[in-house]
């Protein structure tokens, strides 16, 4: 069992390294981030907790995955069925899975059928250049959706012409092969990636074996002043999904096939930026339930399209910063479960950001948002950022936001554990912070208290085990908390980042005694830990760790370790997840995976 006198033991392990002297490293101090609104700010002037995952943590992750990627930012529960990425739900600060915003490049890769699909991405870990998670409601310029955040997935911009292939095979049947391309032109910039993960299963009774493979191609294009960018992907995953969202019966299969392409681009008009995008996101989704007592299988096929575009504008002038936009986004459902639906979403938006003085700045937005099943909602928001000093910045924000029902959540038919809801309405939610965040050329340390009350929350309950869960609207929802982010960059040759982060986090909701799947199904206590070491010149280690309490029960300390053997340009690596060998439920009623090892080889050019 792990105790407190445990948790305090490891901490103090680690204070020695905290203290030692380390050389500069600029990258900490004043990092440019493009996630926490369409007025670009630096991580100094934000008025909201956010945190970066750089391109030299995700190159020596001992993941291959994105679910087990995110496993390393404080505050973000990443609850997996099956592992290894397979099935993943990510919520932040205590929010589920259909109120996290994921986009690539800025562009939302959201599903009107449900949040369940939210990681059904495209992209391979080589493709990705960081990854910026903004904690609480996102910018007006998202629109609904980024209830708890928003995570932005950033893609690489080749600097020359590379290459590289890996292979790598392991426990239960693993094996898998990546490659990618990058080329580089005096006015162009070209990346194309591609991955095929599979295995034969965990558990060699039930259907837990996948086979996982996606594509993805970027490319960007300087005009003069201008700038195009063009993307374009695809996910197909089959997989066995033994207890993955009901446990009354068990043997379940799913495969699904995500599409998605976009354009975007920064256009130079006067004193105006205009940025104007535009996405198409299909998703096909075949699921099957085998029910013994009936003597048959049942089968469900889902189809969604997501149509969208947005226009953008920005400019800076003498009273500050202020930037517009509006945009339109169809989304339709093909379903021989649901039935066949359509709905619209428009949207206008503006924020402003400008000086109090000489250390103060002050945002302030607001969004119009028409949702054609469900009116009008309105989501002001304000941030404000004080320079305490030039390393030290104290800031407060507070926003309205709102999430309309999937199609999952309306109309999913009872008799196989779950049963939707017509008459749902959207949820309304208030979410405030205040904290503090100290960064100088070597450490980042941010820290922040956290409140949100959700009006109409969207969840599913059940009365006793043997009933279906149906979806409802709930009140009284308030939940609250505190976080703790350090991280360290040290230029010592054995030591690498160490990034370290602590949430806590209390919920209420009446529930009038039913079970709730979600809302309450969240961390107590959540502790990550991620670290890089070089013990010999070519012999790289990192470890990750995370120790989760959650309230709805079950508790577990995970580990994660990946050795690495450099040799000119070949790469060989031993990875393992999951080494303490923990049982443990994470999502659903579908246990991880226990330890498990794999070999790689790599060659990068």
């Amino acid at each position: 069992m792990i105790t407190l006198r445990r948790l305090r033991f490891a901490g103090l392990c680690w204070l020695p390294w905290l203290a030692v002297p380390v050389a500069a490293a600029p990258e900490l101090q004043d990092t440019l981030v493009v996630t926490a609104s369409p007025i670009a700010s630096s991580l100094s002037d934000l008025g909201q907790s956010m945190s970066v995952i750089t391109r030299a943590e995700i190159q020596s992750a001992p993941v291959d995955n994105l679910a087990d990627l995110l496993q390393v930012v404080g505050g973000v529960d990443v609850r997996q069925r099956g592992g290894r990425g397979v099935q993943a739900d990510v919520g932040i600060r205590g929010t589920a899975f259909e109120q996290t915003l994921v986009m690539i490049d800025g562009v939302r890769m959201s599903d009107p059928q449900t949040g369940h699909h939210a990681m059904n991405l495209p992209l391979p870990l080589e493709h990705l250049e960081r990854i910026e998670v903004l904690k609480g409601p996102g910018s007006a310029a998202f629109g609904p959706g980024a209830t708890g955040g928003a995570i932005n997935l950033i893609t690489r911009r080749p600097a020359a012409t590379e290459a590289g292939v890996s292979l790598a095979a392991g426990q239960h049947g693993y094996r898998a092969v990546s490659g990618h391309l990058g080329l580089r032109g005096e006015n162009s910039g070209h990346m194309l990636s591609a991955t095929r993960r599979q295995a034969d299963g965990h558990i060699s009774a039930e259907p837990t074996d996948f086979e996982l493979q996606n594509a993805y191609y970027s490319g960007h294009f300087d005009i003069g002043p201008h700038e195009l960018r063009v993307g374009a992907g695809i996910d197909d995953r089959d997989f066995g999904a033994f207890k993955f969202y009901v446990d009354r019966f068990p043997d379940q299969r799913e495969q699904t096939r995500a599409l998605t392409a976009q354009v975007a681009g920064d256009v130079v008009a006067g004193d105006w930026l205009l940025t104007p995008a535009l996405f198409w996101r299909q998703h096909e989704d075949w699921f099957r339930t085998r029910i013994p007592e009936f003597g048959r299988d049942f089968i469900n096929e889902h189809e969604t399209r997501v149509l969208g575009g947005r226009l953008g504008a920005r400019r800076d002038w003498s009273g500050g910063v202020t930037a517009l936009g509006a945009g339109l986004i169809d989304e339709r459902i093909d379903s021989t479960a649901l039935g066949d639906h359509d709905r619209r979403e428009r949207s206008a938006w503006m924020e402003h950001q400008f000086g109090v003085g000489a250390r103060t700045r002050l945002s302030l937005s607001a969004a119009a948002v028409d949702f054609s099943d469900h009116g009008t909602v309105f989501l002001p928001g304000a941030s404000l950022s004080y320079s305490l000093r030039p390393d030290t910045t104290l800031f407060a924000a507070a926003s309205r936001s709102a999430r309309p029902p999937s199609y999952i959540e309306r109309f999913l038919p009872g008799g196989a554990g779950n049963q939707g809801n017509p008459d749902l309405e959207p949820e309304r939610s208030v979410q405030a912070e205040a904290g503090l965040r100290w960064q100088d050329e070597r450490h980042a340390l941010s820290a922040a208290v956290f409140q949100r009350r959700t009006d109409n929350l969207i969840d599913w309950s059940r009365p006793a085990p043997d009933a279906d869960f149906v979806s409802a609207n709930f009140d009284g929802h308030r939940s609250r908390g505190a976080e703790l982010e350090y991280r360290l960059r040290s230029d010592w040759t054995w030591l690498g980042d160490v990034r370290m982060g602590y949430t806590h986090l209390r919920t209420r909701l009446d529930a009038g005694g039913e079970e709730v799947a979600y809302a309450l199904d969240h961390p107590r206590h959540h502790v990550t830990l991620s670290a890089r070491f070089t013990w010999l010149p070519a012999l790289d280690h990192s470890l990750q760790m995370r120790y989760v309490d959650r309230r709805g029960g079950g508790s577990a300390m995970l580990l994660a370790s990946r050795l690495s053997w450099r040799w000119q340009q070949l790469e060989i690596s031993l990875e393992g997840s999951n080494l303490l060998d923990r049982d443990y439920i994470e999502a659903g009623f579908a246990p991880l995976p226990g330890r498990w090892l794999i070999a790689g080889v790599a060659w990068r050019m």
